[in-house]
């Protein structure tokens, strides 16, 4: 992991989780795609197609993003073992991942973790996390089973419109 500082701060434009994306895959920030160009690209309407180009990047270096979304955990509670996380997703979790919440100010923040503990801050104030309310695992391919793609995808199908619900899941 080699630690790569946003460009850009504060929310909504800030690039904290393309930092952190960065910062795990050892690309520059500027290889990442940018949430919040896609954003102004795209519109509202079609919130879920930046995250599609930036699922689609993580897969193109090799790995499947997994993301967890729990209660807020304060920082000094946050324990990875209590998680109850699959024994493949623990292991996941002992590499780098990303640990997503507030900041101090109560703003949404992403930093990067090893074992459920912030190991880096793209934010040049380093000032972290207040609270964890996500963790996104970076699975290598090679290593992901096929019933853990069947897990990510069985609800959505991806259409050149973008994500939608497949027909069995509508109801």
């Amino acid at each position: 992991m080699i630690p790569v500082d946003q460009a850009r701060t504060g929310s909504p434009a800030g690039q904290c989780t393309e930092a952190c994306v960065a910062s795990v895959l050892n690309v520059a920030l500027d290889d990442v795609p940018d949430l919040w160009e896609e954003r102004q690209e795209h519109g509202e309407e079609r919130p879920i197609r930046p995250w599609i180009r930036m699922l689609a990047f993580v897969m193109s270096h090799g790995y499947q993003w997994i993301r967890f979304n729990i209660r807020p955990i304060p920082v000094g509670d946050f324990d990875l073992d209590g998680l109850g996380l699959p024994q493949t997703a623990r292991d996941w979790a002992d590499a780098y991942h990303l640990l997503g919440g507030e900041n101090p100010d109560g703003l949404g923040h992403m930093c990067v973790g090893r074992g459920g503990v912030v190991v880096h801050d793209p934010n040049p104030s380093r000032r972290g996390l207040a609270t964890i309310e996500e963790i996104i695992l970076f699975a290598p391919l090679a290593e992901v089973e096929e019933k853990w793609v069947h897990w990510l995808m069985r609800d959505y199908a991806c259409t050149p419109e973008g994500w939608a619900l497949t027909t069995e899941n509508e109801s």
